[in-house]
């Protein structure tokens, strides 16, 4: 409802999770004109991700509504017109922290014995597979994130989270304060920040 209210925001890519919304009294399908108000957010205001935006579905059901809203012609003065060169895109997916925790115990638990953290993504993603309209994304940065931390002992769960901090590894402050982030994170002590002027 934020974006479909007119934030001025740069956004690239709206995926809707559902065309479901509550309305103040019952769940009900967003309209055609709430559809386009919204996806019509993806790529408006250019910036650092210039005039072309996104828009993409969890389910594959909404897709085909989410194309027809934008194809249909608006209602005068209901809603700005939305560029008509949409392409059917794949969106990109990870794995959620919690099918990492389950195949870390299951494989773990066959193999009789921890692997590092980095391993277990790169196995994750070697057999996991998607539906049609999406694509596993590229782990690099989160495998590297990993292998920066494996000395650090976490849940699976707490590790995954900490290797999707935005961090450069070619940023060595940056890499060094997540990590010391980590290490005392891990060891239960307070994590303090330091404010930088």
């Amino acid at each position: 409802d934020a974006i479909g209210m007119g934030l001025n925001l740069e956004i690239r890519r709206i995926v809707f999770r559902t065309l479901q919304k509550f309305d103040g009294d019952a769940m009900r399908r967003l309209l055609f004109a709430e559809i386009r108000q919204i996806a019509g957010r993806a790529g408006r205001f250019g910036g650092r991700f210039g005039d072309k935006g996104f828009v993409a579905c969890f389910s594959a059901e909404d897709v085909s509504a989410v194309a027809e809203a934008l194809e249909t012609e608006p209602e005068a003065g209901n809603c700005p017109p939305v560029p008509h060169h949409a392409q059917t895109i794949k969106a990109a997916l990870l794995p959620l922290s919690e099918h990492i925790e389950s195949f870390s115990r299951t494989l773990e638990g066959d193999l009789r014995r921890e692997l590092p953290f980095a391993e277990l993504i790169e196995r994750f993603l070697s057999i996991a597979e998607v539906s049609p309209q999406y694509f596993l994304a590229h782990a690099r940065g989160l495998i590297q994130v990993a292998n920066a931390l494996s000395d650090i002992r976490m849940s699976p769960t707490e590790k995954f989270v900490f290797c999707q901090a935005p961090v450069a590894l070619g940023d060595v402050p940056a890499l060094a304060a997540l990590h010391r982030f980590a290490e005392l994170y891990s060891a239960g002590q307070r994590v303090v920040l330091e404010e930088r002027s």
